[in-house]
């Protein structure tokens, strides 16, 4: 009687908080994994730009960037080359690639790329050189607010230090006068 009762209970709310626990954990992955594909999308952008200007084609580009890449959109990339090779178009290939990232700044580039590659590859070069340029900007914005978070994260702990050092040093005044 009772003693199923509660382990039925107990059998509940854990699988509840499992459940709790597995969505938090996937959407601060998801969270983490778009922030450092957001972080590494300048210098990626900036690369196939300068290769793209040397005069190399862009899946040539997007195959040498790739592999000399290995964080979280290197190996998006290294799969995107792997597509390619498999034959699927690069325009069809690089727009998976925006949408397997999962990041908006990289869904907006690879869209916008893709739309380049459509019109022709004279104007991808410059293209790539705007979007670096964009993204660069865009990435400094990010760290001057991480930095601000940061600034007022610290804000308590520091006037709690300030706070005890002032008190040691009225303490020790005063001590110092009733002797």
């Amino acid at each position: 009687g009772s003693g199923s009762v509660l382990i039925l209970i107990i059998g509940v709310a854990f699988s509840f908080y499992c459940g709790y626990y597995w969505l938090t954990k996937t959407k601060a992955d998801l969270a983490k994994r778009q922030a450092s594909c957001e972080g590494e999308l300048p210098e990626i952008v900036s690369s196939l730009a300068l290769l793209i200007n040397s005069g190399m084609t862009l899946v040539d580009a997007w195959n040498t960037v790739a592999y000399s890449k290995n964080g979280i959109v290197g190996k998006l990339m290294q799969e995107t080359c792997a597509d390619m090779k498999n034959g699927t178009s690069a325009q069809e290939a690089i727009h998976k690639f925006g949408i397997v990232s999962s990041s908006n700044e990289i869904k907006k580039f690879t869209s916008s790329l893709a739309q380049g590659m459509q019109k022709g590859s004279e104007e991808i070069g410059q293209f790539l050189m705007d979007q670096a340029q964009e993204q660069w900007a865009f990435k400094k914005q990010r760290m001057i607010q991480k930095g601000e978070v940061a600034a007022s994260e610290m804000l308590i702990p520091t006037t709690l230090i300030f706070a005890g050092v002032l008190v040691i040093i009225i303490s020790t005044a005063l001590g110092g006068s009733f002797l």
